[in-house]
Parts: structure tokens; C-alpha cells; sequence
């Protein structure tokens, strides 16, 4: 089993000030390999990743970054994954500009 949780800015006045931090811990009995998948969480690529909403309208920017191909088996042969040992956690920064 694995929690994630988030921590950034309780608010921000530009995107360039929009940073995110990421924690996913290994919260059960087994060590556990996970894949480095582009959109998600634990990929520091500028990816699709987040959904942002805010101010009074619930705009939401323009996404500018990457779109991989991605393939769960070529990344798996190459170790593109993160180990957790139980009880284990990573974190991962996001620049979100």
C-alpha cells in the first residue's frame, strides 16, 4: 500500500512561484517497486501531471511541457521505477511554471 501526499503554497501571485512537493511512503509489509510513469507524481518531467484551478472563474492555465510515449515494460527493463522498503518514503519537487 502506498499514501501520497502534497505540499505547496498556500497561494501564489505568479506560476513562476508555484512549486509542489510530492511525498509517497510505503506504508505496507513488502518492498515495492514503482514505475517512474511520466504523469504521475513521481516524475520530475515537465508532464501533464497536476490539474491547477484557481482564482474566482476556476481557470486553468495552459499546460507547456512534454508528451512521452511511455511503455511500462521498455522502463521496467531499463529500472526507470523507485524501491520502497516498508515504512519507506521519497519525494519528488515539481516546479509547476
Amino acid at each position: 500500500m502506498i499514501q501520497t501526499s502534497y505540499a505547496g503554497p498556500e497561494s501564489v501571485n505568479t506560476v513562476q512561484e508555484l512549486r509542489l512537493t510530492t511525498v509517497v511512503t510505503n506504508t505496507g509489509n513488502e518492498t515495492l517497486k514503482l514505475l517512474n510513469d511520466p504523469s504521475s507524481c513521481l516524475s520530475t518531467m515537465p508532464a501533464d501531471t497536476f490539474r491547477i484551478i484557481g482564482g474566482s472563474s476556476d481557470a486553468t492555465p495552459i499546460f507547456t511541457g512534454i508528451k512521452a510515449k511511455y511503455v511500462p515494460g521498455v522502463a521496467a527493463m531499463q529500472k526507470a521505477y523507485t524501491v520502497l522498503a516498508p515504512g519507506e518514503s521519497t519525494s519528488v519537487d515539481h516546479d509547476c511554471e
